[in-house]
């Protein structure tokens, strides 16, 4: 099944922005120089094919919690990686 992916945070050390732009994020530097964690900035969505249960607990595995949700254009999945409401 497609599922497309989002994130929670957008503001990204150039550690942490690495398995997300693997992943096909697209990204660019910040301007933000006061914290180190803002230094790359992770926008967007990517499409992902989750093909099993065991691929998707692979995924989580990898990227960390996620939220789960269906739509009519298929899963979403956004990886919950910063504060959300």
């Amino acid at each position: 099944m497609k599922a497309t992916v989002s994130t929670v945070g957008h503001f990204y050390s150039k550690e942490e922005a690495k398995p997300l732009i693997k992943l096909g994020f697209k990204s660019r530097e910040s301007k933000c120089l006061l914290n180190p964690r803002c230094s790359v900035v992770i926008e967007g969505t990517v499409k992902v094919e989750i093909k099993s249960l065991e691929e998707l607990v692979a995924f989580i595995e990898e990227h960390g919690q996620i939220v789960l949700n269906t739509s009519e254009n298929g899963l979403d999945l956004v990886i919950y990686d910063d504060y959300m409401e």
